[in-house]
């Protein structure tokens, strides 16, 4: 052991200091030699020096630092509010995040400041946080989504030990009302697909037969289809202009097979976009679609008014083409490939009426077998006697 806070390895030097309240500890990769004892000892008396002084810079003495707390947060937990805590915590993360998740958090951030921002990170207490949600006025899902930054950045303190306890640990997701699928029928995507502009009844029609989500849909090239295997490749999605690499989840990167009537769709598209540029379906300006809005209030909502049918978004598209497929008896799992689940338990869990039910195997099982219903009366025959 050297002096106070230099503390030596067997083939490094490890420096600690408080630094605005918290306990910092960084290793220098020296031999503990005499000399650089020596020289630790001068680094840490100077380090204290600049801290004292107000000028010392964290990142300037350790780069390499992985003691993020210091570098982010700067300030302790008793004097870094909430909001100051929220900013610092996204831009440490935003290079991992989609820009839409980044504006997200933006927006999240904002809403919360405005509430409790001013509040100190060491102060908020889980009855603070349950009585700020509970004087909410926006949807559960929307305070879900507010949550998230909350609860990624209090995990964050706690483990780098800024914090005793994390206030958010007790703190729960708000339970969110599942609505029931409303798909079209047949008759109603042709009155719709009637009263659109051929390039825009074009792609309802393909979203119809394909089940694709409409981000995907906007994404779609030319490029990505298979005429030979009657196929396209969903690998991308279109959102709020900007178009990511990979769709929702990586059993949405997949190879849908498409029926006749999407391949009539394509062909019927053809003329308007195939020789245009790279995107299948286009707005009716001929640019590409950047995001939902612009098909929901320039062409859906006007098209579902005029057909004389009840609104329900775009979305939908996607349970007609699974209500279809299962009415029609496809199987399950095939489904689930189709539309990019991981398998078949959210087909089962959201469309699950429209599967056939199971007495029609028990009879076409039984009519395989040769076990018809005379057996079946013998045997309650011989139980009634």
């Amino acid at each position: 052991m050297g002096n106070r806070g230099i503390k030596k390895g067997m083939k490094s030097i490890r420096i600690s200091f408080q630094y605005r309240g918290m306990q910092c500890r960084e290793t220098l990769k020296l031999e503990p030699t005499k000399a650089n004892v020596k020289y630790a000892e001068r680094m840490k008396a100077e380090i204290e020096r600049k801290i004292a002084l107000g000028t010392f810079n964290y990142s300037e003495y350790f780069p390499a630092s992985r003691n993020k707390t210091a570098l982010l947060f700067g300030n302790n937990a008793a004097t870094t509010t909430i909001q100051q805590g929220l900013n610092s915590y996204l831009s440490a993360i935003r290079k991992t995040l989609a820009p839409s998740t980044a504006r997200e958090y933006e927006s999240s951030i904002r809403m919360i400041s405005q509430d409790i921002g001013d509040n100190l990170l060491a102060s908020i207490t889980t009855m603070a946080i349950r009585q700020w949600i509970s004087s909410l006025e926006c949807s559960n899902k929307r305070i879900n989504n507010m949550l998230v930054p909350m609860r990624g950045m209090f995990k964050d303190l706690y483990a780098d030990g800024v914090i005793e306890r994390d206030p958010m640990d007790r703190i729960k997701n708000l339970s969110i009302m599942k609505h029931e699928p409303e798909p079209f029928s047949q008759d109603e995507v042709a009155r719709i697909t009637n009263v659109l502009p051929a390039c825009i009844a074009n792609m309802v029609e393909f979203a119809a037969w394909t089940g694709l989500r409409t981000g995907e849909l906007f994404a779609l090239t030319w490029k990505d289809i298979d005429f030979t295997r009657k196929t396209c490749r969903v690998n991308k999605s279109m959102t709020r202009g900007v178009l990511k690499p990979c769709p929702k989840t990586s059993a949405s990167v997949r190879d849908v097979e498409l029926l006749p009537a999407a391949m009539n769709a394509l062909t019927a598209q053809k003329p308007t976009s195939f020789m245009v540029g790279e995107h299948i379906f286009l707005q009716v300006n001929g640019k590409p679609f950047n995001d939902d809005k612009q098909f929901r209030e320039k062409s859906w909502m006007f098209a579902l008014k005029k057909a004389g049918i009840q609104y329900r978004p775009p979305y939908q598209l996607r349970h007609t083409f699974a209500s279809t497929m299962l009415s029609a008896g496809a199987n399950p799992m095939w489904v689930a490939k189709q539309m990019g689940h991981a398998d078949w338990g959210m087909i089962r869990k959201v469309y699950g009426k429209w599967i056939p039910q199971a007495h029609s195997e028990v009879e076409r099982m039984a009519k395989e077998l040769g076990q018809n219903d005379s057996v079946s009366a013998d045997i309650q025959h011989a139980l009634r006697t």
